[in-house]
Formats: structure tokens, sequence, C-alpha cells
């Protein structure tokens, strides 16, 4: 929707206000102590990260009825993380279904389905570790328990959500006036198809109970890796920290990075990084540095998924 760009300009103006507090020379002077050694063992960690995505995706499409390889796996991934970087909370994720359809043939709403199970498996994840975080965080630092309580109260919401997902006919009651006002005629039949293809294949991918435990293990083994990549790059800046540290601030700050009011996490995730890097004393330059850092490894991977764009003839334009 066209009002999400808008609000995502308060990443932007955030960013903005930042740097100009900080200062560009002090957060450029940072980047000068980087080694270079421990640098490029964050960029070896980029292909087994990619390749862990496309495996959660190859189980995921398998289970759904379509077999793909790894290497298809991972590049429709990636073209998923390009959309999903230049649109607020990532919403052109979801696009992977449209490649999936083109490429295999599997149809919207089974590649949606896929698609939704991985976002919530991450998002599930991604709660539970913050809150964890937070309160070990808490233990070392005294930080109030609001911010816990806040992140609590989003586990919540989003586990009734999920509960309100699982009804079909709940949801179908609460898209029904969209369905009957709002939506064009020549896109109704296409619509209920897809609606209804959606829940008739999430309801046996939810019944296979090994493939679940199989993928929740991936997604626990991909974060810590992520999160592992990142506490290399932080040790490469020479910042003070140790891994327990970045693991229990980073999901916290990967779930701010998502809200819908920031392209890629600019200007929220530098400010909450720059709050919790506060506790250990950590100056904002050095903070600001490190959530840049995070930035362009987003940019490279994002970049590694517009080259994967390119081989496929038809091209998807970007949502508005």
């Amino acid at each position: 929707m066209r009002y999400t760009k808008y609000l995502a300009l308060i990443g932007v103006i955030l960013f903005l206000y930042i740097l100009y507090s900080v200062g560009p020379l002090e957060i450029a002077a940072n980047f000068s102590k980087i080694d270079p050694v421990l640098f490029a063992g964050v960029l070896a960690l980029v292909a087994p990260n990619l390749l862990l995505k496309g495996l959660k995706q190859q189980i995921l499409v398998a289970a759904v009825g379509k077999n793909l390889s790894l290497f298809e796996n991972t590049r429709i991934w990636l073209i998923g993380f390009f959309f999903g970087s230049v649109t607020p909370a990532k919403a052109g994720d979801f696009l992977r279904a449209h490649y999936l359809n083109k490429h295999s043939g599997l149809s919207l709403g089974a590649g949606l389905a896929a698609t939704a199970m991985e976002r919530i498996l991450d998002l599930l994840f991604m709660f539970l570790a913050a809150v964890l975080g937070l309160l070990f965080f808490s233990l070392q630092f005294s930080i109030g328990v609001e911010i816990i309580s806040v992140l609590v109260g989003f586990l919540i919401v989003f586990l009734i959500g999920l509960v309100v997902l699982s009804r079909k006919r709940l949801v179908a009651f609460l898209l029904r006036p969209v369905f009957n006002f709002l939506l064009p005629e020549k896109f109704k039949p296409q619509f209920k198809s897809g609606f209804h293809d959606f829940y008739d294949s999430i309801k046996p991918l939810v019944q296979k109970k090994r493939v679940l435990l199989l993928l929740a293990v991936l997604t626990v083994a991909s974060w810590l890796l992520i999160i592992f990549q990142y506490y290399l790059v932080a040790v490469s800046l020479q910042l003070p920290v140790s891994f327990a540290l970045i693991l229990s601030i980073m999901p916290a700050i990967l779930l701010i990075e998502a809200l819908p009011i920031s392209f890629a996490g600019v200007g929220t995730r530098d400010a909450t990084t720059i709050f919790l890097l506060g506790f250990p004393g950590i100056a904002a330059a050095s903070a600001v540095s490190f959530s840049l850092t995070i930035l362009a490894m987003n940019i490279l991977t994002a970049g590694i998924g517009l080259a994967a764009l390119s081989s496929f003839k038809e091209k998807v334009a970007i949502p508005k």
C-alpha cells in the first residue's frame, strides 16, 4: 500500500538524525579498525548461510508437492530476499510464491503456504530468542522490564494471530468485506481459488510433524549461524563484546528492524543497536559502524538476489 512507503520514511529520518548526532567522521574512523582476516571469516559464512535458507525452502516446497534442487530453491529464496529488502516489513518476500509457480508449476496458494510457514517459524524463533535474550541481558545490566513486557505482548499477539490464521472459516469471514466490496470482479475467481489452495496446502504441511521438527532445527541452526556471523562482525570492528552478549541482543534488534517503519532496517536497527550496546559502555559511533556493516551484508545478499532475478525472463514489479 502507498501509505507504507511514507511510514517507512520514519526510519530514514531517524537514520539521518543519528548520523548528524553521532558524526559521520567518527563512524568512518571505526571502519579503519576492521580486522581483514576476521572479516574474511564473516564473508566465508555467507554461502553456508544461504544454502541453509535454500534447504529450508526445499523441504517446504517438497512438503507441498514439488521437488526442486537445492540450487534452484536457494536462487528463488535470494530473489525473495531482494524484494523483501526493498519493501517495508519484508513484504516482498512473498513474491517467492510467484517464482515458485513460474519455475516449477507450484500453485500460488501452495507457494504462499510454504513461504508463510517459513516466516512463521522464523518469527516464532526470533520472539522467543528476543524474550530470553533480553531476560539474560537484564540480569547483567538491569534494563527495565518494560522492553521485555512489550516483546511478550507482541509474542502473545503473534500467537493469537496464528490461532486466527489456522481457522479457515474465521479468516474467510474476516476477509468477506474485502472480497465483496473492495476486490475487483476480475480478480475474485483467482483470489477465491488461491485462498482455498492456501489452506488445502498448509493443512497437510502442519500435520507432518517430522518435517516441522526438522524445519525447527534448521531454523535455530540458521539463525545461530547468522548471529555468530554478526559476532564476528563486532569482533572484527574491535568491539569489546562476547558471543553471549550479541546472542542476547540481536534477536530483539532484528525484530525491530522488521517493523514497517523502515527500509532494510535503516534507522530503526541503528537506534536499537546504540541503545542496547550503550549498556556495556560501547560508544554510539562504534554501535552505528556495527549496524552499518550488518546493512552492508544485507545489501550484498540482496545484490546476489538481484543477480539471480536477472536469470528469470519474466520480471515482477516491486509492489507499490
